[in-house]
């Protein structure tokens, strides 16, 4: 059996792999900014979880989830509805 070459491998990866990579981390980054700004949201209004879960008739262990799952992909009605709750608007704002 040929044994695998990680180095080999990593070096030979393609420009449009690191490109899409790059892209993906990005994303992720992002949903993650806009997932922690809105736990910080729900701190600053002393409210809970389990709160948000109630107003939105929403199960308490899926908001928990919500606000822990790194890279989640949580999706677009799920954030409009956290963020309405909390007093915000989603908006689009061109990128630089």
């Amino acid at each position: 059996m040929q044994e695998l070459n990680l180095d080999e491998v990593f070096s030979n990866r393609s420009t449009e792999f690191e490109d899409e990579a790059e892209r993906e981390l990005e994303r992720i980054r992002k949903v993650d900014s806009l997932v922690n700004q809105l736990l910080d949201e729900l701190k600053k209004q002393n409210k809970t979880k389990r709160n948000l879960a109630d107003s939105l008739d929403l199960n308490p262990a899926f908001v928990r989830r919500f606000f822990s799952q790194k890279g989640g992909n949580p999706t677009i009605n799920t954030l409009l509805a956290i963020s309405s709750e909390l007093g915000f608007d989603l908006q689009l704002v061109r990128s630089k």
